[in-house]
């Protein structure tokens, strides 16, 4: 009987899983299209691919359940552990009070690790997601603060810069946007973290750095250095804005399922928009839809800067230099 371990092998020596590695690693742009899948092989074959491979591996499924459920495939059977999902932040456009902070968070997770981690991601997302545009990379660094533990830093500063970015002061801090300062404690949950962080000082100095459990207050784990950020989608309604094709370096390699789909999809998106955006009261100032999201000949015209991988039925890619068909049935 096969164990895991014995499948992931299997799709690793693979001839054709190979020739797709091969044909990435080529100095050029490559365009590859895979058919004959089934089941989770979609999995199997972009974690096998992606292993031998060095950029970001970005996934876009057709809609949020599909990226899901890949998602939890990767993670249960990927020796990279970097592997994040990107979520759009809101239900409708210009829907503020409909922001999900839970998904906001997330998005500021993937962003801060581009901009800062050097190891291979493997990105999830959907077209919703991947269409609605980021803060450039300048005003994230720009809205960002970091501290090590050593540095000489006041609990007033740290403070003032929190206020100054919107985060709310609490006795106990639950979710994202929150801290709390008692004697040398300042508790802060960043927009960029899954958990928050106990800052303990010295005076003027950083002591230590540990994660902790905000249910009960147990620490996790010690930090060195940390980055806080705050809420990158409110930061959006102040701050220039790019689109996540270009906050993503260009070696990225692009795996797409069903390219016609998403163009549709992100069509519809910019079209239910401007629907919005035409009812929205002029008192107010609000910005266009293509300072929100993509367009979809945008996204297109874009994506051809990076290697790419149509996983499906068919490509749509005007020009395909390797098709691998792996004839799978159920």
């Amino acid at each position: 009987m096969l164990d895991l371990n014995d499948v992931l092998i299997k799709y690793e020596r693979d001839s054709r899983v190979q020739r797709i590695i091969n044909q990435l690693k080529e100095p050029q742009i490559s365009n590859v299209h895979i058919g004959g899948l089934c089941g989770s092989s979609d999995a199997f074959i972009a974690n096998a691919s992606a292993a031998a491979l060095d950029s970001h591996q970005i996934f876009v499924l057709s809609n949020k359940d599909e990226a899901a459920y890949f998602f939890n495939n990767l993670e249960n059977i990927s020796a990279n552990k970097n592997i994040l999902f990107f979520p759009s932040s809101h239900k409708k456009p210009y829907e503020i009070e409909e922001v999900d902070n839970a998904n906001v968070l997330l998005r500021a997770e993937v962003l801060n690790a581009i901009l800062r981690f050097k190891k291979q991601l493997l990105i999830v997302t959907y077209p919703e997601a991947i269409s609605e545009k980021v803060l450039t990379k300048k005003n994230l660094v720009q809205n960002t603060i970091e501290v090590g533990r050593g540095d000489k830093i006041s609990i007033d500063f740290i403070t003032d810069f929190l206020i100054d970015y919107e985060f709310e002061n609490t006795d106990f801090v639950v979710e994202p946007g929150q801290f709390s300062v008692r004697g040398g404690i300042v508790d802060v949950f960043s927009f960029a973290h899954e958990l928050p962080f106990r800052l303990e000082f010295f005076g003027d100095e950083i002591e230590s750095i540990r994660s902790f459990n905000p249910i009960d207050q147990l620490s996790i784990s010690k930090f060195d250095r940390i980055s806080i950020i705050p809420n990158v989608q409110t930061k959006l309604l102040k701050e220039s804005r790019e689109s996540f094709l270009n906050f993503i370096p260009s070696q990225s390699i692009f795996w797409l399922k069903d390219l016609q789909s998403l163009s549709q999809i992100i069509n519809s998106g910019i079209e239910k928009a401007h629907h919005i955006y035409q009812t929205l009261s002029s008192e107010i100032a609000h910005l266009s839809p293509e300072e929100l999201y993509d367009t979809e000949d945008f996204f297109i015209q874009n994506l051809n800067r990076f290697s790419h991988i149509e996983f499906g039925s068919r490509a749509y890619a005007q020009k395909i230099d390797l098709s691998i068909h792996f004839n799978m049935s159920p």
